[in-house]
């Protein structure tokens, strides 16, 4: 199965809270082929750090999308899903802690109930 993982952070993110989300998309059981983080607007040098780690180490699983103004969650995320490469898109707030086996258990139950959209 092959899904996104879309999330979007502007400058006032927790970077600890940001980093046990990240982490917690890293360790499921069932990976996003593809993660894509929305900066909306300039943030602040330590989540840009933060994200830099992340793609250093997984370089071909990141798609970033930047702007320099902040617009909003609501554009951002319009703006992220228009990113994806993929038809199911896992959502993720900065601040969520996803169980390791959520994306796991969402796609098994998509794939048992085809009736649902």
């Amino acid at each position: 199965m092959k899904f996104s993982c879309l999330m979007s952070l502007y400058k006032k993110e927790n970077p600890a809270y940001f980093k046990v989300a990240m982490d917690s998309i890293l360790n499921q059981t069932l990976l996003p082929t593809e993660i894509v983080l929305v900066k909306d607007g300039r943030l602040t040098d330590e989540l840009d750090a933060i994200i830099a780690d992340y793609v250093e180490r997984y370089p071909k699983l990141f798609k970033i999308v930047a702007f320099e103004q902040n617009r909003g969650l609501g554009l951002a995320l319009r703006d992220g899903v228009l990113a994806c490469s993929y038809d199911y898109i896992a959502r993720m707030d900065t601040d969520d802690i996803a169980d390791k086996h959520r994306f796991e258990k969402q796609f098994a139950y998509l794939e048992k109930h085809e009736d649902l959209a």
